[in-house]
């Protein structure tokens, strides 16, 4: 094996996978709820420009180590000697792949209609995505220490980004953001579904399943994959989309409800 099969063998590094609420999870999510108090607090101190270095910082540094983890996943070791094979199961166009790529984009156009539209995408679906895995993470969490750090990082990375994004009103909150967003939903989950379908008549034998909503193969995703197996694939894919928007109509809620209440309350201290 030459220097970086080496490399990406060391980092092949196998432990026990972390338990879900063991400790490693909880400090993932303690952290991430320590940095999105103080995003909160400081959320006027937080600049545009700021949060542009941050998109392209965050984007890039992902992007960097995404590199390595493909690498992890299509090297194995035959007797001494590296064997490639490219895993397409994991491809990265996943639901919580596509947005670091968007903020590395969103950070380097900084203004304008697409810009805005990535940042309502990162502020809602993201946002609600990254909670989620952080939350419940029992998908992704491996043997491999890489992998299990890289998966936390990006999903809080999703977090805090999409937080901030809202904390620092970069976006308007209100209906018509969550529709912005939504337009980025759709482009992207059309590509995701193109690919499947491109894949699939293309006769591979690997299984490529983008953002689980392949006809051709199962879904891996909890409570969404138990719909798709009971009922026809139409039924499973509506409440695939639907459920999505109405969760980002949801966050938006959130915030909007979270912003008033805060406004309410400054005005309740500055009368008295």
């Amino acid at each position: 094996m030459n220097w970086f099969e080496k490399f990406i063998y060391a980092l092949q590094f196998e432990v026990k996978k972390p338990s879900l609420f063991g400790w490693y999870h909880i400090c993932a999510i303690a952290i991430t709820a320590i940095l999105v108090t103080l995003i909160f607090v400081f959320r006027k101190k937080i600049s545009k420009k700021f949060i542009n270095i941050l998109l392209i910082v965050f984007g890039s540094t992902l992007i960097f180590l995404e590199i390595f983890k493909q690498c992890i996943h299509s090297m194995s070791v035959v007797n001494g000697i590296a064997v490639w094979s490219y895993d397409w199961h994991s491809f990265p166009f996943q639901f919580c792949s596509v947005p670091i790529l968007l903020m590395f984009i969103a950070g380097i156009i900084r203004k304008g209609k697409v810009y805005n539209a990535i940042l309502c995408f990162l502020g809602t679906f993201s946002l609600f995505a990254g909670i989620v895995v952080v939350l419940y993470p029992s998908t992704v969490l491996s043997e491999h220490i890489f992998l299990s750090i890289h998966t936390m990082l990006w999903h809080c990375s999703m977090v805090l980004i999409g937080f901030m994004i809202l904390a620092t009103k970069s976006i308007d909150l209100n209906i018509k953001s969550v529709l912005k967003a939504l337009i980025v939903f759709a482009i992207i989950i059309s590509l995701a579904q193109i690919m499947n379908i491109i894949w699939h008549f293309c006769g591979n034998e690997q299984t490529f399943n983008m953002f689980y909503i392949s006809p051709y193969y199962e879904c891996e995703l909890p409570l969404l994959s138990d719909i798709k197996e009971k009922t026809p694939y139409i039924v499973f894919l509506l409440c695939y989309l639907l459920g999505f928007i109405a969760i980002a109509f949801l966050i938006m809620g959130i915030a909007i409800g979270i912003d008033k209440l805060h406004n309410k309350i400054i005005s309740k201290k500055q009368t008295k």
